[in-house]
């Protein structure tokens, strides 16, 4: 069925509007250009790289583009993930880049920048993904579905006020990515300032006094409703299982509230507090819990063991082989630490909860401009 078309615009193919891996002259003068691989693209479809070489170092067999060119990641999963970006800022307007990049060139009735607009859709990179071949891992988009891909075009000038809203919303999301990742690296810095003063603050004390390790016996493998930890204190989540586990392997019962941590990945920060929906779910000796003593605020001490500084440097308690290295609950139990007060505890805790809500508020309306745009 024929979609039903604005005013003043037609259906044509990208064929019709711009030629689809075209050569480029290259001037005799020319003496230097620029070269993109793969990697000096992003999956939003901008330039994030490149080097500009001379000629007669660049081998045979390269892409070439010229300045307004469209690139197109042709391989998987570059293609699917985005992939691609609009050829500017070329030495001598000339480029290099990867023979896994597909060209197009803007015929007169299509803006460059709304070529590249088009390649950067979802439906574009769908509907493409269906018309790869080749063998898993090396799959590539043909050159003939550039060709056939049809496109709802408008006239140039309607296609620069589209280029106009999506880029004003670009620029809104771009620096909302500033602003998160501005707010990370001041959660950072403060996060830092806040336990050095919990440190001079704090009593010296083994993690033996703090916490209490739980040994509540449980079900097998086969029947256990299992929970697991995220990397670099994520959190404790329900352990998404494609298979049923071994009634030979004993479990252990957790409680909301308790602290869990992985000793597998102790060093990779995977530290979490048992949330009150995942209690009485079970984990086996390799993610040991344990009970908090009174006087110790869990938040506070659940950031103090997710500070890279911390978890990253303790090495030294690592027992086993590089890539079976495992902390166990025994060494953790001796090793050091200082208590601050309670009430110190406490407001460091609400002060780095404040900065993660600003965070995660941040983060939530990033996700809705990109919503937005794809929408648009």
């Amino acid at each position: 069925m024929t979609p039903k078309l604005p005013k003043h615009w037609s259906l044509v193919s990208l064929e019709d509007c711009a030629e689809v891996n075209p050569r480029t002259h290259i001037a005799d003068t020319t003496k230097e250009a620029t070269f993109l691989a793969m990697g000096d693209v992003s999956e939003t479809g901008e330039i994030i790289g490149g080097s500009t070489v001379e000629l007669a170092s660049i081998g045979s067999g390269y892409t070439r583009f010229q300045t307004n060119d469209v690139l197109v990641a042709k391989i998987t999963p570059c293609f699917e993930n985005g992939k691609g970006a609009l050829a500017h800022g070329l030495a001598n307007d000339i480029g290099f880049g990867s023979t896994e990049f597909h060209v197009l060139r803007a015929k007169e009735k299509v803006l460059p920048p709304f070529l590249h607009l088009i390649t950067t859709t979802h439906r574009f990179r769908a509907t493409g993904e269906f018309t790869m071949s080749g063998s898993a891992g090396q799959k590539r988009v043909p050159a003939e579905f550039l060709r056939s891909y049809p496109i709802q075009l408008p006239l140039r000038t309607e296609q620069a006020r589209i280029v106009e809203t999506i880029s004003a919303w670009d620029a809104t999301i771009r620096k909302t990515e500033q602003l998160i990742a501005a707010k990370r690296q001041q959660q950072e810095i403060l996060t830092t300032k806040l336990y050095n003063l919990s440190n001079r603050q704090g009593m010296p004390a083994r993690f033996g006094s703090v916490l209490t390790e739980s040994s509540v016996s449980g079900t097998s493998g086969r029947d256990a409703r299992k929970l697991s930890i995220k990397l670099y204190g994520k959190g404790v989540v329900a352990k998404d299982e494609k298979r049923v586990g071994s009634a030979q392997t004993q479990y252990f019962v957790r409680r909301a509230g308790q602290l869990v941590y992985s000793k597998l990945d102790f060093l990779n920060g995977a530290f979490g507090i048992v949330p009150e929906e995942l209690d009485g779910y079970e984990s086996t000796v390799d993610l040991p819990a344990f009970d908090i003593a009174s006087g110790i605020d869990p938040r506070w001490l659940l950031g103090y063991l997710t500070r890279p500084t911390y978890y990253t440097r303790q090495v030294g308690l690592a027992r086993g082989q590089r890539k079976a290295r495992r902390i166990h609950s025994s060494d953790l139990l001796a090793s050091s630490l200082h208590v601050p007060p309670f009430d110190l505890q406490q407001r460091i805790a609400e002060i780095l909860k404040a900065m993660q809500v600003d965070i995660e508020t941040s983060t939530r309306l990033l996700a809705a401009l990109q919503k937005q745009k794809r929408g648009l």
